[in-house]
């Protein structure tokens, strides 16, 4: 496995983190291989600090040798099941997400804070069976906003914001021949889950020993298949 990280100090904080594995596995058929990257950008000053990622996985193969049986462990521990070797059983996927957030001081010693991010996962899983196929998108967004104030001549903070956030997979299944679907369809449908959210918060101080907080949500979450 190899690693290269890198950590840039300044205004500007860069980190960055790459590694790449490969491994042969202890048992028959059981082969692995996968390259990631990590990366933050981040900004600093004293007005706030905005931050961007991104981060990219690609499991380039997995292979999945089965479960023995204690009969089969007893003759051969570190043999594959041959139905696992004849439909190629295993995984292959591709996921990224990039997104950024920002935190920023207000001149009335309130803060605005915010969020937005996006991804992909790809994957590709033939088992004994159908050959399972899922392309999944996700994404999501918030902001919020915290200003001080005065309650009853005591200090408090109140707190208001929204955030939505969405998932949508689209599944297949097609017959496995050898590793490879055979265009036969055998699933195809959609999932889709998204929520959204409002809420807001306020916070009391009447004095050094007490405090008081009173929040209130609304969230919809939809869940549909098709």
């Amino acid at each position: 496995m190899n690693r290269i990280s890198i950590v840039v100090p300044c205004h500007w904080v860069i980190v960055a983190d790459a590694a790449m594995l490969t491994s042969d596995g202890f048992r028959q058929y059981s082969e692995a291989r996968r390259d990631h990257f990590n990366g933050k950008l981040e900004h600093r000053d004293a007005a706030g600090r905005p931050t961007f990622i991104a981060n990219i996985l690609d499991n380039k193969k997995s292979q999945d040798p089965g479960s023995r049986t204690q009969a089969e462990f007893q003759t051969d521990p570190f043999g594959a099941n041959r139905t696992n070797i004849t439909n190629g059983a295993g995984k292959e996927f591709t996921q990224g997400i990039l997104g950024a957030s920002t935190e920023r001081r207000l001149t009335d010693g309130g803060t605005l804070e915010g969020r937005v991010y996006a991804g992909t996962r790809d994957l590709r899983n033939p088992v004994i069976g159908p050959f399972i196929m899922i392309d999944r998108s996700f994404a999501g967004l918030g902001l919020s906003t915290s200003k001080p104030g005065t309650l009853l001549g005591s200090p408090m903070r109140w707190t208001a914001g929204f955030e939505a956030d969405s998932v949508v997979d689209k599944r297949r299944a097609e017959g496995n021949v050898g590793g490879q679907p055979n265009g036969i369809l055998q699933r195809d449908e959609d999932n889709t889950a998204r929520s959204s959210g409002l809420f807001g918060q306020a916070e009391w101080f009447p004095s050094e020993k007490w405090s008081f907080l009173a929040g209130l949500r609304f969230t919809h979450v939809r869940l549909a298949i098709e």
